[in-house]
């Protein structure tokens, strides 16, 4: 059980922000921050309930910088995101004559 959580969890925060970044541009940058931010926090939480042996003193420091950090590491994926939607954008516009 513990596994699908987590890579549930994971699927959530490698898909989701995509799609939010694609539909609501610059709105969908912060939104895809926070689920990815989220997803990652809640698949920690489901781990520490669902395996408790797996928990140490190494998991819990990582999930305290996680907390801290993992907002930006979201921020930086889906800026990737938006990036290449511009890139995209700008390659199909059509040049002036």
């Amino acid at each position: 059980m513990a596994h699908l959580a987590d890579k549930a969890c994971l699927l959530i925060a490698l898909l989701a922000p995509p799609l939010l970044v694609f539909r609501f541009n610059r709105l969908g940058i912060i939104l895809g921050a926070l689920t990815v931010w989220a997803s990652l926090l809640l698949a920690s939480f489901l781990l520490g309930i669902l395996d408790p042996p797996s928990r140490n003193s190494w998991t819990t420091f990582f999930d305290l910088v996680w907390i801290a950090t993992g907002w930006l590491v979201g921020l930086l994926y889906c800026l990737i995101f938006y990036g290449l939607k511009l890139l995209y954008l700008r390659a199909r516009r059509p040049t002036a004559p």
